[in-house]
């Protein structure tokens, strides 16, 4: 079974990370067209963040369990 506990909350740092998304190529082609802010500001739009290394300082009580029954076992 897998498993999901919410946490209270949760500190420490974000060490390393990038910002991952897709365009069409439309999208794209206006992409190319625009100043360096504007460009940026698209990516942002488009895209999420995806955390690649953390470390974690703290965390708070679980609030919440859900189950799930995995499909291979």
């Amino acid at each position: 079974m897998k498993f999901r506990a919410d946490l209270e909350y949760v500190t420490g740092y974000l060490r390393d990370g990038h910002l991952a998304g897709e365009l069409t190529d439309e999208e794209y082609a206006e992409w190319k067209t625009l100043g360096p802010q504007e460009q940026h500001e698209m990516l942002w739009e488009y895209g999420v963040i995806q955390v690649s290394d953390f470390r974690i300082s703290d965390t708070g009580s679980i609030t919440d369990v859900a189950w799930e029954r995995d499909e291979n076992t």
